[in-house]
């Protein structure tokens, strides 16, 4: 397995309000759910920050190998 981290900072001045972030996050996962997933990925969980600044999302893959193709 391999694991990939990405964050989407929500703002660089100040914190936004949860619902925003919430709704950031909705739409990446809707983006997945609408996709043909790519071969070898296996999982993607999107996460809201409770500082306000950012939307995380990890995805698992097979292996590195898969990733890369995927990039």
């Amino acid at each position: 397995m391999c694991g990939i981290v990405g964050v989407y900072n929500a703002s660089t001045r100040a914190p936004i309000e949860e619902a925003v972030l919430r709704r950031m996050a909705d739409a990446i996962v809707s983006a997945w759910n609408r996709a043909t997933w790519p071969e070898g990925l296996v999982s993607v969980t999107t996460l809201v920050s409770t500082d306000g600044e950012s939307v995380l999302q990890y995805a698992q893959w097979t292996s590195a190998d898969a990733h890369r193709a995927f990039e």
